[in-house]
């Protein structure tokens, strides 16, 4: 609830210059106009590069100077005795647009520097928006006429310098309709759009709509206005509405999303309640209101995009056309009509805020509407659970306590779909409480003040349980958890935006989040799940697929409240640790599977666009030409997604497709996978299954059997619709594909009506459940476990049966930011087997997010890559080629450890990427950080995000060494500035630790195992004495038992299980004179690793002591100082 902070809305140029020699450097600069604030479209509250914009001009031409910060691109890597310097390239350009006193109002023209020295101009006369004035998100055009200005007409000039970058213009003012006169006026608008931050920039505040990567307009209402003066200056007008020079009324929108206050909610609530016809004597008021209504719905992850045609039943409209629309009309004078006009747009939002909200009102304030508890009537003691009768002003309604693992569960009315086993109990009552007491944990119910704690933590207050009741029966349930300002909440499926979502509204409804993340602030969610971790000390499970509202300490700072739709009211609480709960949740929804190990390899692909579109027009070839040169290049992958390959969508089928690519990827080491979505149109059932009667089809339905409303789905609730799906893969299990996307799903209608009677309003968030379920038994009838499905959509679960990917991600740092958050979320909300479309989704990232999105996949339960462009590394350089293939190598070393940990999640429900606030819920420090995660318990890994070298890391306790550099050792908990080279991601590992790995006999990580291998252990000396145990698991069931025991100079390990030869690092000791004895046996000290080739023994080395061992079922190694 920060004040509003709005753009520049006018321009004054001072006084004319005589010389027109200027550099960027030049002294009359100082003189310029000079626009220092630039802003994100759509209000984004990101971080934005400085950039600032200079403007001089002479009788003959107007000079713009773009001054763009960034950090330098020059990259030192440092190999062995070598030093280099890696320079690389940014798609980064600035852009002018301008139209003078000959134009009309849509006639403009636009010039355009890039970065790498290239430039462009145009005029366009006669703009039209796409798909026409009053557009929706569908497809059009700009039918205005564009002629390119040739590059004699005007000139650019670029610098580059280490840390910035100018782009200076000289435009003769004949170019955009002749230099006005003293007393006019000319428009003007200046843009920067960096592409590895995903950053489209302008002084004056845009809609969000310009981030679609095809949809970017140069809109002439957004232009300013430009005046000349004596002194050069910028104005900003702070209000939604102003007058600019001219005299115009103009709708601006804040330059960032703010929260609204609490006098703005009940303005908003006034209005949306309100049926009188907007006026001219109103109408500036409700345009500041409908400004504030529309953010805050975007803040709370309301949808304004195209698929909200599909879910939602009414007409869709474009907040941002109709923001044009109304400004056209202030521009004309036309008061009246621009009155009409908001007014459509208030009835678009009193319709939204109806449907989006429990009690139909903006933010739920219709306190009318809700019945909570006034006191107790009884308590009722029965054979699994407690029931607490509660006297409300209307009515009464029971509370269920039910003991469970872990914790309680609540329940009134209607229970969810998971089930839960009972625990034994008892209760008593004393003068002042009720005490509920399991095996394990406690709940005490306050008579007096109607407090509920478990294991002594506050919870709730059974005055925080209300209702909205229609009739007999409850249509909405509100509940208000305890937390305290500055809580770490974390969970709520894959949420892209942040991991810790304190201070913001949440919604749980099922979106295509592409659209959030690719052109707003990414805080909507494929996988909607209502697992909530708190550093409060309890996590809970609201066990019901209705839509859900949670507001995290957002209207109040020490409330988690609740608000879901429908009659169900069911929540699990757990009062453990967030580990615990993860175990709990697991064995209510399901334990993850266990994936076939050749899933934790490496794998590559890309869009059916991707392929079609390539140099050989062939898409069967171009997929092959990919895998024969990752196989020539000996780059490791074990799966290769081949979406378009005998696909139907491209017109004619070519089913021979299938087989070809299958073949050659099995010939060469790759399992291909294939791409599926749910849709299915009556005309498509009908085909696959031609005797099947029109009305059984096992589709989806509308009520009262209305015409098809997009999307039908796949009705999995039918019984005929496995024998639907099966007819649909019949061909690709024949040619045998071995795994398949399984996307979309996720906008089923409210109108939806499913074979077992449950309508799109509870099966919305539920389908992805349905969905994965009956692919699993699809593939799992081929196959049996030997296969991959990975799913974009999830729900409480999906992780029984498939495992996940992040959806489509925008190429940049931006992208790989909402990645990092969106892994961690998933992970904490149950999905352990996730990986991201590393590189981002849509079009061609830069060089150096390549690389970082690289080093990142290789640290994600599953490294894939995919978009719609090439992500291979050679389409780069050969630098790009040798880090891929490091990290792809490296991922096979890490091979060992990585399905232990898959394997730990598979048994125990806790995920492979385990955020800091889960691990060390104590530690204030690491429950703020949201960019670092422990791979599995042992390998700390920290991303980078950002164009630099450089990042801070926070360090939890214990002492952490270098993956890269076992010298490098740093003692937590501390705050650290690390180097962070272009081809290293950070990434330590814990003392205490036994990391299992594959190597070549180099014994060096990110080598080819091609021509030999052979298996470490690195064990990480505690730097005190202590005890330590680790229990390393295999896909098969085998498992090596590890014990450590440090006690002064001596080193003492057991390592059982392993009858292969063996090598033992042991890092974090430094000592020199040392002896080794392994069962007994003295071992030989050697000189050289080369001298443990052919037989057992030990060296000591800078980094520490390696051992190897002859196979032993039992091996006891004892390293002390001599």
């Amino acid at each position: 609830m920060g004040k509003l902070k709005f753009g520049v809305s006018s321009i004054i140029l001072g006084k004319e210059q005589k010389t027109e020699n200027l550099k960027y450097d030049s002294v009359e600069w100082g003189e310029a106009t000079t626009i220092r604030d630039f802003f994100r479209a759509g209000g984004n509250p990101s971080p934005v590069t400085p950039t600032r914009c200079k403007l001089l001009y002479t009788a003959e031409k107007l000079f713009v100077l773009f001054e763009n910060m960034e950090e330098k691109n020059h990259h030192i890597l440092k190999e062995e005795n070598t030093v280099t310097e890696l320079t690389v390239k940014r798609k980064d350009q600035v852009e002018v647009a301008l139209s003078g006193r000959e134009f009309s109002r849509r006639d403009f023209a636009v010039f355009t520097a890039k970065r790498d020295g290239s430039s462009s101009a145009f005029v366009e006369k006669g703009m039209t928006y796409l798909s026409g004035d009053q557009a929706y998100l569908g497809e059009g055009k700009d039918q205005g006429e564009k002629t390119a200005i040739s590059k004699e007409q005007y000139s650019v000039t670029i610098d580059i310098l280490q840390d910035r970058w100018y782009a200076l213009f000289a435009i003769p003012w004949m170019l955009f309709g002749g230099k006005p006169e003293k007393e006019e006026a000319f428009d003007l608008q200046v843009y920067r759009k960096k592409h590895q931050s995903s950053e489209i920039l302008c002084p004056t505040p845009l809609d969000l709509n310009v981030n679609y990567s095809d949809r970017f307009e140069y809109d002439p209402e957004t232009f300013l206005e430009v005046s000349f003066g004596e002194k050069g200056e910028t104005k900003t007008e702070n209000g939604i509405v102003f007058v600019m020079p001219s005299g115009i009324c103009h709708w601006q929108r804040p330059g960032v999303l703010e929260k609204t206050s609490t006098e703005e909610r009940k303005e908003i609530y006034q209005l949306q309640k309100s049926a009188e016809p907007t006026t001219r004597e109103n109408l500036i008021d409700r345009i500041r209101i409908a400004q504030r209504w529309q953010d805050s719905l975007t803040l709370e992850g309301f949808d304004f995009f195209f698929n909200q045609e599909v879910a939602n039943p009414w007409k869709p409209m474009d907040p941002w056309v109709e923001k044009r629309l109304v400004n056209e009309r202030l521009r004309e004078n036309r008061w009246e009509e621009a009155a009409a006009e908001l007014d459509r747009y208030l009835t678009f939002l009193r319709t939204c805020s109806a449907w989006w909200y429990a009690d139909h009102s903006f933010g739920n304030q219709d306190l009318e509407k809700w019945t909570s508890c006034s006191e107790i009537r009884h308590v009722l003691e029965t054979k699994d659970h407690v029931t607490i009768c509660v006297e409300s002003k209307e009515r009464t309604w029971e509370l269920m306590i039910y003991p469970v693992v872990g914790g309680f569960r609540m329940v009134a009315g209607k229970k969810g779909f998971f089930d839960g086993k009972p625990e034994a109990f008892s209760m008593e009552e004393s003068e002042h409480a009720y005490i509920i007491r399991s095996k394990e944990h406690e709940m005490i119910l306050q008579k007096e003040t109607l407090e509920i704690s478990i294991d002594r933590k506050a919870i709730t207050n059974l005055k925080n349980i209300s209702f909205i009741f229609e009739k007999e029966s409850v249509s909405a349930s509100r509940i208000q958890f305890s937390i305290h300002e500055n809580s770490a909440i974390y969970g709520f499926g894959e949420r892209f935006d942040s991991v810790n979502q304190y201070g913001k509204t949440v919604a749980l409804w099922q979106r295509d989040a592409c659209e959030g993340c690719l052109a707003s602030i990414g805080n909507q969610a494929y996988k909607n799940i209502p697992l909530v971790h708190t550093s409060d000390g309890f996590s809970f499970f609201a066990n019901t697929s209705y839509r859900m509202r949670m507001d995290v300490g957002d209207a109040v700072q020490d409330y988690l409240s609740v608000e879901a739709l429908g009659d169900v009211f069911d929540f699990y609480i757990w009062s453990g640790t967030p580990r615990e709960a993860m175990t709990a949740y697991g064995t209510l929804t399901g334990l993850p599977i266990f994936p076939p190990e050749w899933v934790f390899e490496p794998w590559a692909g890309g869009g059916g666009g991707r392929w079609r579109n390539g140099p050989l027009q062939d898409i069967a070839l171009e997929q092959m030409a990919a895998m024969k040169k990752f196989h020539e290049l000996d780059i490791p992958h074990s799966g290769f997604y081949a979406e378009g390959a005998g696909a139907t969508f491209y017109g004619e089928y070519k089913k021979e497709e299938l087989y070809k690519v299958v073949s050659f990827g099995e010939r060469h080491g790759f399992k291909v996978f294939s791409w599926q979505f749910p849709n299915m149109t009556q005309e498509l059932a009908q085909e696959l299954l031609p005797e099947c009667p029109k009305e059984e089809l096992p589709i989806t339905r509308n009520k009262n059997d209305e015409e098809e409303k997009l999307p039908v789905y796949i009705d999995f609730s039918h019984p005929r619709a496995k024998e639907l799906l099966a007819a649909q893969w019949k061909d690709r299990m024949d040619a045998g594909i071995r795994g398949s996307m399984v996307d979309f799903g996720d906008v089923v209608p409210d109108e939806a009506v499913f074979y077992d009677g449950r309508r799109g309003d509870e099966m919305h968030n539920a389908y992805a459940y349905q969905y994965a379920k009956n692919y699993r038994e699809l593939f799992e009838q081929k196959y049996g476990d030997d296969h991959v499905l990975y799913t974009r959509g999830a729900a409480p679960g999906s992780q029984h049966f498939a495992c996940q990917f992040g959806g489509d991600q925008l190429t940049s740092f931006q992208g790989l930011k909402y990645a990092i958050a969106g892994g961690l979320s998933a992970a904490a909300s149950g999905l352990p087997f996730w990986g991201v479309d590393a590189g981002g989704y849509d079009g061609f990232p830069d060089q150096e997010t390549y690389l970082r999105w690289t080093e990142y996949a290789a640290f994600c339960p599953l490294m894939r890559f995919h978009g719609t462009e090439p992500r291979e590394p050679w389409e780069y350089d050969a630098f790009t080629v040798k880090v891929y293939r490091y990290y792809t190598w490296l991922r096979e070393n890490l091979r060992p450890y990585i399905v232990s940990v898959a394997a730990e999640a598979h048994k125990l429900g806790i995920p492979m990427m385990r955020p800091l606030a889960m691990m060390y819920p104590e530690d204030q420090e690491a429950t703020k950080v949201w960019d670092e995660y422990l791979f599995g318990e042992d390998l700390l890994v920290a991303p980078v995000s950002d164009e630099t070298e450089e990042r801070e890391i926070y360090f939890p306790e214990g002492r952490w060494i270098s993956l890269w550099n076992l010298n490098d050792e740093i003692s937590g908990p501390v705050q650290r500035s690390v180097e962070v080279p272009i081809d290293k991601i950070p990434v330590y590992i814990r003392e205490g630790s036994f990391l299992p790995l594959r190597l070549n006999e180099s014994l060096k990580l990110g080598e080819s195992m091609s021509e030999s291998e052979t298996e470490m252990i690195l064990a990480v000396v505690p730097q005190n004495d202590s005890i330590v145990k680790e229990t390393l698991y295999e896909r098969s069931g085998a498992k090596t038992c590890c014990g450590m025991e440090k006690n002064g100079e001596t080193i003492q390990l057991q390592i059982s299980g392993r009858t292969a030869e063996l090598y033992v690092m042991l890092a974090g000791i430094h000592w020199k004179s040392t002896e080794a004895i392994v069962n007994g046996r003295t071992l030989t000290k050697v000189t050289a690793r080369e001298g443990l080739y052919f037989t057992e023994g030990y060296l000591e080395l800078e980094e520490g002591i390696l051992v190897k061992i002859n196979p032993s079922a039992e091996s006891v190694i004892k390293i002390q100082k001599k």
